[in-house]
């Protein structure tokens, strides 16, 4: 079965060595109070061993409620987060795949702002066991 880019992007990089053909997804989603979700994503094979694959995510958490020290009203204020992510996995055995990811972050909340960049690596063993496979990883090493 192929993985989704989106599952082999935010999980385990590893696993996009699985997909035979190319893939795209997209979602958008309104949450409750105004926060929204959006992502567009696609994964190639580049051969039988490996693959590459890109995301663009963005959440907006909407209108938020500025307060002072005793509780009182004081205004509006917004916060968003912007990541882009690309992927490389590969075979380098048989029945083991390898991945590296990495990621730019960009996050606002009123008028501060912050980017990081984080790397993300994994492993995806195939097991005798016909459909099952295990996988492990690395998530979000780097800095702000």
């Amino acid at each position: 079965m192929a993985t989704i880019p989106k599952l082999g992007l935010t999980s385990n990089p590893a696993s996009l060595a699985t997909i035979g053909v190319r893939q795209g997804t997209a979602t958008y989603t309104n949450y409750l109070v105004d926060t929204q979700f959006g992502m567009v994503g696609t994964a190639q094979a580049l051969d039988d061993a490996k693959a590459f694959g890109a995301m663009l995510s963005y959440m907006s958490y909407g209108e938020l409620q500025r307060t002072g020290d005793t509780g009182e009203l004081k205004g509006t204020f917004g916060a968003s987060d912007v990541v882009l992510e690309g992927a490389m996995a590969k075979y380098v055995l048989r029945s083991l795949a390898v991945g590296i990811g990495v990621k730019v972050v960009y996050s606002r909340i009123d008028e501060y702002a912050s980017d990081a960049y984080m790397m993300d690596l994994g492993l995806r063993v195939r097991t005798p066991m016909e459909g099952l496979s295990l996988g492990a990883s690395l998530s979000n090493v780097g800095f702000v």
